[in-house]
């Protein structure tokens, strides 16, 4: 396996993806965290995160911060444990919904192959 990435041998030679250790699937929620709490803090002036996207995105980056301390903590006893489920409970699905598909959207709005093929649809429309 090639170090961090998850890839076994190419794909030209028979290979085929290998999952990653756990470890190396938090550390990627970590740094996707992370990203996204530096990239809604100065991506816009504050007078500007108060429409409905910026709100959705919050939504979702304060569930996936919450997602990522719940991976870190140590629940052994039962006050850690009411704690951790008071932290998942307190999070509105419907909300967080919004922002997974907002971030989502974002995230393709950024691609230029996404970009180029809904404006290909939208031109073979009419």
């Amino acid at each position: 396996m090639v170090a961090g990435y998850g890839w076994g041998r190419g794909r030209e030679q028979g290979g085929s993806f290998v999952s990653p250790s756990p470890w190396s699937k938090l550390a990627a929620m970590r740094i996707i965290v992370a990203s996204l709490t530096i990239l809604f803090t100065l991506a816009a002036p504050a007078g500007a995160q108060t429409g409905p996207l910026h709100q959705a995105l919050d939504a979702y980056a304060l569930y996936q911060s919450d997602v990522s301390a719940l991976l870190d903590a140590d629940i052994a006893s039962e006050a850690a444990l009411e704690s951790a489920l008071e932290l998942a409970a307190r999070h509105d699905p419907a909300r967080v919904s919004r922002g997974w598909v907002a971030y989502g959207a974002l995230a393709a709005a950024q691609s230029p192959a996404f970009v180029r093929g809904v404006r290909s649809r939208v031109t073979a429309a009419g």
